[in-house]
């Protein structure tokens, strides 16, 4: 019964709210004098120590048929260096999980483990690795024996390595397509520094330097066996999981060698606002605050900081929800706090977003309800709501027996004491008026506090420089080094490029002249992270700027909607706008962009070359106005462009069309593959191809 009072407690919470309006005859909700809660009440966890120092905790849970174990070790985000291995932990965890182990390829320990109905999973988090596994009691064994593979002789498979950074470099290329993750990007970076971990922002140089001896080495310093804590939870004996555990894992002996961990100085950022332009935003996301506490805390005085929080920032019942919500309605959410970690450095902050025109309201709003919180003490109700908000929720962090187990694993593994939790919850009760006014004057620090806004400048009304010291920051994502070495361009070489490029528009392409539509239908089959997709495709285009796709894939239509320098996806109802890239760069390089702004253009002729025993001109095409470049092979014979290289956000992309016939005198591609690497990524087979037909131009309006 003790392991079932989390759910009967979380129902007794929630069925108060589920009553309204009392019938004849009844109590009023607010008359009904409720019991106080009782202590936690947890399952107890048995304990035992292998040999080689792995450290085993179990909760026996009888009732159900499924063993879950989590292993923790020491490592993670908050040990890397700046300048050396950024990123390497998120990369170390995906390997061990993909990257196979020198015994089983990678394919054929995905099969094990589907076959097995096993699932492993490997995280990085600030302070640790998280290993979890699931499995039938029964696979106990088996899943052990996979799991002490991966975790004991991983192969960090190169394959697998360069999959893993081709999906990284992709999150690189479209990490300002989302403004909330700009905004708290940014707002670290500020807080932090560029120089520490936190702060740090990922980019193309930092990415070449992750490589495979570069994740053997951060896997080394981390996994061994005495920096590991497991936890087992399931229809399982302390006795079994041990001899299954020492039986795979009990001959590892590698002796781990631990980093310091990142210290957290006081970083000023030497401005007071901060501001980054967007231009397809008609909204704000901002965030104020400053660095924060070091380090965990005591129970009573997280508990008063939990209060406060509660009060402050906490559910539509806080203080800045109530007014920057409800009275003035510029947001549909608002939260924040004083973070409170068990190590390193928390942050003290408060973030919303509010159409742009309100971008100054709402700063002053957060700003004015700090000073009144640190000025006048709270009022009795406020803090009583607080407790039960608090109460109400926490009791949630303990409504499974796999949350208790993980709590329990990271109390141990934050060296806290097992009843802290139980501590905290008697300490909320025990909070009063003064405590929460002295951690508003003693956490928050208005003076130290930095703003900063992502938003379109033009829509925003008022000025920042009120604020202090202002400074714009930029977000631009600088271009990776082309992976190739362009020879310096001469004279001779673009007048020969100039002529290649404009014999095949005057010739084979002169029909694109007279291109004002164009329709085409197509099936395109994707390789996504392995897994293959088939997508259908139609496309409608209004020259010279308005483009119109609708793809359905699996029962699902997305729509692609670009107009002038405006451009939209459609999903699922939501619509969303196109990252500037896809907008401004939609026209460079096409046959009608060329024969139509021949003035944009410059053709470096660099070599005849051979490929599939076909002979190309291949020419180095840039933009005359910009930074846009690619690489085109035009064939000797034909005058067709077939090939063209580009760099995109997996690496050098490689197009290559095929199947050319003629549509009304233009010759079209009713074949195209796109290959990074050695590895195709998508195909496109042309079903039917429309020129100048007549296109709905409604189809290309944007609100």
């Amino acid at each position: 019964m003790k392991r079932r009072f989390s759910w009967l407690l979380a129902i007794l919470l929630i069925l108060p709210a589920m009553i309204s309006t009392p019938a004849q005859g009844q109590k009023s909700i607010d008359k009904i004098d409720f019991p106080p809660l009782r202590d936690f009440d947890l399952p107890p966890v048995h304990k035992a120590r292998m040999d080689n120092g792995i450290r085993i905790r179990l909760i026996k849970e009888p009732d159900v048929p499924i063993v879950s174990l989590y292993a923790l070790f020491q490592g993670g985000e908050g040990y890397e260096k700046v300048g050396k291995n950024l990123g390497v932990s998120s990369v170390t965890a995906q390997m061990l999980r993909i990257g196979g182990t020198r015994e089983t390829a990678p394919e054929e320990l995905d099969r094990l483990l589907d076959s097995q109905g096993i699932s492993i999973s490997f995280s990085s988090q600030r302070d640790y690795f998280l290993v979890h596994m699931t499995c039938l009691k029964e696979k106990f064994g088996k899943a052990v024996e996979l799991m002490s593979e991966m975790l004991t002789d991983p192969a960090f498979d190169e394959d697998k390595l360069t999959e893993v950074k081709t999906q990284l470099r992709s999150s690189l290329a479209r990490r300002n397509d989302e403004p909330a993750p700009i905004n708290s990007r940014e707002f670290d970076r500020i807080l932090y520094g560029e120089d520490h971990p936190f702060g740090a922002v990922m980019n193309y140089e930092a990415l070449k330097r992750l490589n495979r001896e570069t994740v053997a080495e951060n896997y080394r310093r981390f996994f061994a066996p005495g920096n590991m804590l497991t936890g087992v939870i399931g229809p399982l004996e302390l006795m079994e999981v041990t001899r299954v555990l020492e039986g795979f894992l009990g001959n590892w002996e590698h002796q781990s060698d631990l980093p310091q961990y990142t210290r957290t100085p006081d970083h000023d950022p030497g401005f007071k606002m901060g501001f980054a332009q967007k231009d397809n935003l008609n909204q704000s996301y901002l965030s104020i605050g400053h660095l924060g506490i070091q380090g965990k805390l005591e129970a009573p005085e997280k508990a008063r900081i939990k209060v406060f929080n509660a009060i402050f920032s906490g559910g539509f019942a806080g203080r800045l929800m109530n007014r920057v919500r409800t009275k003035m309605g510029l947001t549909y959410g608002i939260g924040g706090g004083i973070m409170t970690p068990r190590r390193g450095r928390g942050k003290t902050y408060i973030s919303t977003f509010t159409k742009s025109e309100s971008t100054i309201q709402a700063i002053d709003a957060i700003l004015e309800e700090i000073r009144k919180i640190q000025k006048e003490e709270v009022t009795i109700e406020e803090l009583n709501l607080a407790k039960d908000y608090f109460r109400n929720s926490y009791v949630f962090e303990f409504s499974t027996p796999a949350q208790i187990l993980l709590k329990q694993l990271t109390n141990e593994f934050y060296g806290v004491e097992a009843d802290y939790d139980a501590r905290l919850l008697r300490a909320v009760e025990e909070v009063t008026v003064s405590d929460v006014h002295r951690i508003a004057k003693e956490y928050l620090n208005p003076e130290e506090m930095v703003i900063f806004v992502l938003g379109n400048r033009e829509l925003i009304k008022g000025d920042f420089n009120k604020y202090g010291k202002t400074r714009e920051i930029g977000i631009t994502i600088p271009a990776p080094e082309p992976e190739e070495k362009i020879p310096p361009s001469t004279p001779k070489a673009l007048e020969k490029g100039r002529r290649v490029v404009e014999k095949s528009l005057q010739g084979p392409y002169s029909g694109y002249r007279k291109l004002k539509t164009l329709q085409r239908e197509m099936t395109m089959n994707m390789d996504m992270q392995g897994r293959k997709m088939t997508m259908e495709v139609t496309s409608r285009i209004i020259y010279p700027d308005k483009f119109y796709s609708e793809m359905t894939v699996m029962g699902m239509k997305m729509e692609r909607v670009i107009n002038g320098d405006r451009g939209v996806m459609r999903r699922m109802g939501q619509e969303s706008p196109l990252p500037e890239d896809q907008v401004q760069g939609a026209g460079f390089g096409s046959t009608y962009d060329m024969m139509h702004n021949p003035r944009q253009y410059r053709y470096q002729y660099l070599e005849t070359k051979t490929v599939d025993g076909e002979e190309y001109h291949v020419l180095y095409v840039t933009s005359t106005e910009g930074d846009d470049w690619k690489k085109l092979y035009v064939h000797t014979g034909t005058g067709f462009f077939e090939i063209e290289e580009q760099t995109g956000p997996q690496g050098l992309i490689r197009n290559v069309s095929s199947d050319f016939r003629m549509v009304e005198g233009i010759p079209f591609s009713f074949r195209q593959e796109t290959w990074t690497g050695e590895k195709k990524i998508n195909e496109v087979t042309v079903k039917s191809t429309t020129v100048n037909p007549e296109i709905d131009p409604d189809l290309f309006k944007l609100e």
